[in-house]
């Protein structure tokens, strides 16, 4: 009921009318950001997007500075280089994934020095991807920003905002490592690899496992999301009496999540609305098909095509989907298009050549490209054994001014 009421808010052109008035109004700087967000997030055609977006820029508040941050779901993927005479300096990469992790950065007493140091590479997790995070970070350093928004949709909404900064065609699913799924034997019947929050709208599968066939095999991976618990979501379960006819597996290594995904005949992917949701596009490389709804705004769902999966029609019952594309699953060769379309290795090189001809078009320099990276679970590995050793320095150095970066630091 909720997810319905937002979404006819979301589009509707007298609620972002109002909305766009209440913005005018003398109210606390943070309550007009809020709204001012809200109102950038509405999906209907509106008039006084680029007003709305230079009020909240207007009222944005810088957080206070802390001498210490940590940002354990980033990592610096290109190191800065400095010319032998000092005179050409070349900005490193920081790839920072979450609003709060920006939020994080931008609390930082050095965040100057790392923009002075570094383009800053963003993943928003939602879609649209306005946020408060966001906004103070243009009005602080618009030319260190750089947003890797969740879909396509949003990606060609942001390089129509020229106050958004630098805009590139990635997201989280963008960097999935290919090479790290086997081929197993596939004995899971449905999969549905999500935390359980009600955004991911298990109720459905709950409903379509009602009049599913006993004999199917269907196994749910995910952990909490705040009140969330595993105990709440087979509540729920059973309260559409179908507490037995699924496994929970609950918060498993990324290597067993790797098993499941690729043990599986189907993955579902349910929400209404979300970011890139990665584990759809891991589930391509495991070689198994998705379904997800073909009015869903998830970034993965751009991968889905003949060749990957399906699109769940939301006027049609869902158990008859489910067994039509458990049909069809054979005929299709998700790893096939996934490795030569999606790979991180496919990706890394991609932006490096983009990145590189923005250097050039600006008379910048770039002597060295992006490392290759993947990530898993959000957080960034790299492809090798090890990070290079330009990037360790680098993030000894970050350290020293307060920035953590746990995961880089381990190495």
């Amino acid at each position: 009921m909720e997810s319905k009421l937002k979404h006819k808010l979301r589009n509707s052109r007298l609620f972002s009318s109002i909305l766009e008035k209440i913005t005018l109004l003398p109210l606390p700087h943070e309550m007009r950001l809020r709204l001012c967000i809200t109102y950038l997030q509405c999906e209907t055609p509106r008039k006084k997007i680029d007003t709305v977006f230079n009020r909240a820029l207007e009222v944005a508040q810088l957080p206070q500075t802390l001498p210490e941050v940590k940002l354990p779901k980033s990592a610096i993927i290109k190191a800065p280089v400095v010319s032998d005479d000092s005179s050409n300096f070349e900005k490193g990469i920081l790839i920072v994934g979450f609003e709060h992790e920006l939020e994080r950065l931008l609390e930082s007493v050095n965040f100057d020095w790392v923009c002075d140091h570094y383009d800053v590479l963003f993943l928003p997790t939602w879609q649209p991807f306005y946020s408060e995070a966001l906004m103070r970070f243009i009005k602080k350093r618009p030319e260190s920003f750089v947003l890797l928004p969740s879909s396509q949709g949003c990606y060609f909404s942001a390089v129509q905002n020229p106050k958004l900064g630098r805009t590139l065609p990635f997201h989280a699913s963008s960097w999935v490592d290919g090479s790290i799924f086997p081929t197993m034997e596939k004995d899971i019947d449905i999969l549905m690899v999500a935390n359980f929050a009600t955004y991911k709208r298990h109720y459905l599968l709950f409903e379509a496992l009602q009049t599913l066939p006993d004999s199917l095999r269907v196994v749910l991976v995910g952990r909490r999301l705040e009140d969330r618990t595993a105990e709440v979501l087979l509540a729920e379960a059973e309260s559409y009496g179908v507490r037995d006819k699924f496994e929970l597996i609950e918060s498993p290594s990324n290597d067993k999540v790797r098993e499941y995904l690729c043990r599986a005949k189907l993955v579902l992917g349910l929400s209404a609305r979300e970011g890139s949701y990665v584990s759809l596009a891991e589930s391509l490389f495991a070689g198994t098909p998705v379904a997800v709804y073909s009015n869903a705004v998830v970034g993965t769902k751009n991968y889905v095509n003949p060749e990957t999966g399906f699109l769940l029609q939301p006027d049609r019952p869902l158990a008859n989907q489910i067994l039509k594309c458990l049909e069809l699953v054979s005929t299709l060769d998700p790893k096939r298009w996934a490795l030569s379309n999606i790979d991180t290795t496919f990706n890394v090189k991609r932006m490096n050549i983009i990145l590189k001809a923005e250097a050039l078009r600006n008379k910048k320099p770039w002597t060295q490209d992006c490392s290759l990276f993947r990530i898993q679970n959000f957080e960034f590995e790299p492809m090798d054994q090890a990070w290079p050793n330009d990037i360790i320095a680098s993030v000894n150095q970050l350290a020293k001014r307060g920035v953590l970066l746990p995961a880089q630091l381990m190495e």
